[in-house]
């Protein structure tokens, strides 16, 4: 089925947006015969006179065969200590891993050979950061913005905020809420300040069902005591900016009495500006207060902008948007309370060109800024006088400057430069013992031709890490390379992994790196050795030798699943993730089936033996498909790409591949076998109500495969087609039992299976009668231990949908163009839908549409076609492809209202259809809520949300009552869906596995 974002994406595809049409309102129930009393069905083509220009193409009917940070923050004098979230605790020998994808785990590190989950806690939402106190997790977490509808949808609401959770983790195998707090909006940054968690969120002004201009909302929480959590106070200021403005998160700093909150503005124009709004936090109970508001000369785009140091705000920003032309401007203001804030000093600073702020660091007295074109000025500036604060040094240097780490008389920095061919992420040391005369004492550069940090730069100092015992920096990174291949495309491989880089205060050594499954956004050293920490994993190293870390363990946080099928007591999941590059086949129990940590794992990139498989490998297998064989095997078919070699010497067409696996040993799958077919296997069909079915269907022992040839563009040759049936019995290579040509035609659909036959369609061109096709039903029969027989071919009305073998009546669509006389343009498209068009000879509007019916017929023996009955679907809604089960068939219907300016998604169940009349029935489904059809069982269609993630179900048992029933949030968003029983196995790509009961 296609969501709809599927079809926007797709509704261009081969000239179908310019032709497919709306069908006509009403119904019709009167059996008909083929036209004109003969014994041919004709219709229209559905995409007009596309596809089928020369009439002497014939009409193509014959058969075919064959860490937790505490800081002062600024000036704090010791009297309440101001702790930092991050993604990463530790207490002991347990770490705490906060994952974008796999919620909260606890990892036992006592013994970096063999970590172990000892505690895990799902969550819904984007984690953010935590804290841990005292057993107690307070995890952030900013929410996807979510309808939130009453029972029956029919009342929605679209919500973006964001919540607070405070865990109990005294016990890690039994992890406990304990409290939930809402924050409006996104989180933007927190502090504990005492006992007091004060946490920072914003709404943009554009976000449904929050604020209508950007808001900054501040809420303090009391977290000192465990066993009597709760919310103290909140205070929320709205932007000053007229025009209402504003992007992205708040930046944050503090001190023991104050919080300083800004971010960018803009007013429309090219002044970028901000305003820095001043929160007193110094009441001990958490209590707020809104103080003075500070204009900014320009944006404030992180939290090194500004500082308060000796009563004194010191700022510095650039007036304007990004494409400035001003300077850079220090700002310093002497603060009388949280309520009185006056300017002492302003100083433009001087540059050798135009350039932009790119990074800022106060320490102490001193100001570090960094500027950027094309070479980064590191800039040293004097605040001991904030009345009157000296631009004293510069120094220019390749590249820019990320993030700033001064020690003392040395500066250690983190920067970028794509021009070096060492890599695009260095490091860098400079020496600003002489502060007019700052100097660069080394830079070691890594990382691949692009690379990129872990972290914003509000948050970039957590995952830089210098340890200063053991003279090393660890910096997390990712990477992406690009060398030349015999294909034509190239190849492109994305790396992560922590880079080790040893130091004293007059040197900088690059070491090696130690690699990691998924994004590198933390590096811990605990007892002597590294761990490395990623949304996807956590890694342990000895590192000895820092040349070569040695990997000794790694436990996965969360697991990457396209797809997943139930063998025996086992759940086999492929896991193809683009951003890593890896692709494998990995073994769970059924009974576990959401465990991220697999019992075993077979690398599937070595099944890939074309030249593009070390840096394309996933891609194989994005699409692939999964099919139980017995209790103990599986078999594995995906299609590689077609490439052209760079050298120009040709194509390299691609192939199928069928991979026969046994998972017996779950902890060791193997191999059996591996068929290659010198052919690809279309995995998608025409656009529209053409695109119900599969590529591959198993019937036994035997998969039955959809080979296409499409002929070259604007070519006047027809579509071949084969059936390729293969045979997985065997304990060794699958085998190619036979290919067995269907007929050509304009296009082939997709193949439904019933029984031991396999049904798909095709339309031909009808000779002399531009824009006319003719529809074929093509059967074939599979027996399990001799070769299929011959395709039987019937002319039916339409394009199949559904079969039922047993009382051998199908249900099509079948199309009709239609016109209607002296309707405009606007009238046109309103009553007929997207695909409608006009002709207009400049006195005459002529409406052309496309009119869709359901036809139910009855094949006998002898392939004669008698139409049961017809049912013409109303005019502007649209049929997309179809799932059937064997009582029910089931499709998604979408047409789009001028009137309300948006779309209507309707739900279409069609009853048995084993009886003489066509029993439809149709559930509109609440603008609020758009749902994507995923797999079907018996009388029920299972469904996926969007807009909130979460598992649907379409209840059909009584069409003339049907209910849409919300079983389940999920972490994210479904890939694809598998019933099995009364669950539905979700594969949610990069945030796993999740079982959802649909009772």
């Amino acid at each position: 089925m296609l969501s709809r974002k599927t079809t926007f994406w797709r509704w261009s595809l081969a000239g179908v947006a310019a032709v497919l049409g709306a069908a006509t309102a009403g119904c019709g129930t009167t059996p008909t015969q083929p036209p004109g009393g003969g014994d041919e069905f004709i219709s229209d083509s559905p995409y007009g006179n596309y596809g089928g220009v020369n009439d002497a193409a014939g009409e193509g009917a014959g058969g075919g065969s064959g860490d937790t940070s505490t800081t002062t923050d600024d000036n704090g004098d010791g009297e309440k200590a101001i702790q930092e979230a991050d993604v990463i605790q530790v207490d002991g020998d347990l770490l705490f891993a906060l994952s974008q994808y796999g919620g909260l785990s606890v990892v036992d590190i006592s013994d970096p050979q063999n970590l172990t989950i000892v505690g895990r806690y799902a969550v819904e939402g984007v984690p953010f950061e935590m804290y841990l106190q005292d057993g107690v997790v307070y995890a952030m977490f900013s929410s996807f913005g979510s309808w939130e509808c009453d029972a029956g949808y029919n009342n929605c609401e679209y919500i973006t905020s964001s919540h607070i959770e405070a865990l109990d983790v005294s016990n890690p195998a039994s992890i406990e809420q304990i409290g939930s707090f809402d924050l409006p909006g996104e989180i933007s940054d927190s502090r504990i300040v005492g006992d007091v968690l004060y946490a920072v969120s914003y709404e943009n002004g554009y976000c449904w069902g929050c604020s209508d201009k950007p808001t900054t909302t501040v809420t303090s929480i009391d977290v000192g005591d465990p066993a009597d959590i709760g919310v103290v106070d909140s205070v929320a200021f709205d932007s000053p900016d007229p025009y209402g403005y504003g992007w992205g998160k708040r930046s944050v700093t503090v001190t023991q009495d104050r919080m300083f909150i800004a971010g960018i503005e803009w007013n429309g124009g090219s002044e970028g500006h901000s305003t820095i709004q001043v929160v007193d936090i110094s009441a001990p109970d958490g209590t707020l207060h809104v103080g003075a508001a500070v204009q900014a000369a320009g944006m404030i785009e992180s939290r090194w902008q500004m500082d308060e140091h000796d009563g004194v705000l010191r700022v510095i920003s650039q007036p304007g948007v990004w494409w400035t032309n001003g300077v850079p401007q220090v700002q310093t203001f002497q603060i009388n309370s949280s309520d009185s804030v006056t300017q002492l000093a302003t100083l433009d600073m001087v540059l050798p060109m135009p350039e932009r702020l790119r990074s800022a660091r106060f320490d102490g007295t001193r100001l570090y800024a960094i500027t950027a074109e094309q070479t980064d000025p590191l800039f040293t500036l004097d605040l001991s006088d904030p009345s009157q604060p000296l631009q004293v040094g510069e120094l220019e240097i390749p590249g820019w400057v990320y993030h700033l780490e001064p020690r003392g008389d040395r500066v250690f920095a983190l920067g970028f430069d794509a021009a070096n061919p060492e890599g695009s992420m260095n490091v860098s040391l400079f020496d600003v013992s002489d502060y007019a005369a700052p100097a660069l004492v080394k830079r070691v550069a890594f990382g691949g031709d692009w690379s990129w940090a872990p972290e914003d730069q509000d948050r970039i100092h957590k995952a830089f890490k210098i340890d200063q015992d053991l003279g090393t920096i660890f910096v997390p990174y990712g990477a992406y390379s690009y060398e030349e291949t015999e294909s034509y495309y190239g190849c492109g491989k994305v790396d992560s992994g922590i880079q080790i880089i040893d130091f004293t205060m007059d040197s900088l050594t690059k070491r090696g790196s130690a690699p990691l499954h998924g994004f590198a956004r933390r590096a811990l050293i605990h007892d002597g050795k590294l761990f490395s920490i990623s949304d996807s994993e956590v890694g342990a190293y000895d590192i000895a030798d820092r040349d070569a870390p040695q990997q000794l363990d790694t436990v996965a946080l969360s697991n990457w699943v396209n797809q997943s099928v139930r063998v025996g007591n086992k759940v086999v999941r492929i896991a193809s993730d683009w951003w890593t590059n890896a692709a494998a086949l990995d073994v769970v129990p059924a009974n576990d089936a959401e465990r991220a940590e697999p019992l075993g794992s077979l690398d599937l990139k070595e099944l890939v033996s074309d030249g593009d498989s070390s840096c394309y490998g996933w891609g194989y297998f994005y699409g692939a498909q999964l099919f139980p064989v017995g209790a103990d095997r599986v078999a594995l078919v995906w299609s590689s790409y077609d490439y052209w070699y760079e050298d120009g010497s040709g194509k390299n067409p691609g192939g199928t591949h069928v991979v026969l696996v046994s998972v017996a040993n779950p902890a060791d799958p193997q191999v059996l076998g591996h068929l290659e077919l010198p052919f690809r296997t279309d995995m998608y069909g025409w656009y529209g109500s053409l695109d119900g079915g599969k590529a591959v269907v198993q019937i036994g022992n035997r998969l039955v495969l959809r080979h296409l040839e499409r002929p070259a563009y604007n070519s006047d040759d027809l579509e071949k087609a084969w059936l390729e049936t293969v045979d997985v019995s065997a304990l060794g290579d699958p085998v190619h039992v036979a290919s067995t040509q269907l007929p050509s035609g304009f296009g082939h659909s997709l193949l439904v299976q019933n029984g031991i036959e396999v049904l798909t369609s095709h339309w031909s061109p009808v000779l002399a009668q531009p824009g006319k096709v003719k529809f074929y039903l093509d059967r074939l029969t599979i027996t399990q231990a001799a070769p299929p027989g011959n395709v039987t071919s019937t002319n039916v009305p339409g394009a199949l949908l559904a079969y039922d073998a047993q009382s051998s009546h199908a249900l099509t669509m079948d199309f009709q163009n239609k016109v209607a006389m002296g309707v405009s343009a606007q009238d046109c498209y309103t009553q007929y839908g997207w695909y409608s068009w006009v002709d207009s000879d400049g006195l005459t509007d002529v409406c052309h549409y496309m009119e869709q019916s359901l036809k139910l017929i009855e094949l006998d023996a002898n392939s004669n076609v008698d139409v049961l009955d017809t049912e013409v679907l109303d005019a502007g809604l649209y049929f997309y492809g179809t799932i059937s089960t064997e009582s029910r068939v089931f499709a998604e219907g979408y047409s789009y209202s001028y009137e309300d300016g948006y779309g209507h998604q309707t739900l279409f169940a069609v009853g048995d259809i084993d009886g003489d009349s066509i029993h439809s029935a149709t559930y509109e489904v609440n603008p609020g809520l758009y749902v994507s059809p995923l797999a079907a069982d018996g009388e029920r269609l299972v469904l996926g949300s969007w807009s909130s993630p979460g598992l649907h179900v379409l209840d059909t048992s009584d069409m003339s009552d049907m209910t849409l029933e919300k079983k389940g949030n999920l972490r994210g968003y479904v890939y694809s869906a598998r019933i099995e029983g009364d669950t539905a196995l979700c594969a949610l790509g990069p945030w796993g596995l999740q079982s959802v009961d649909l009772q």
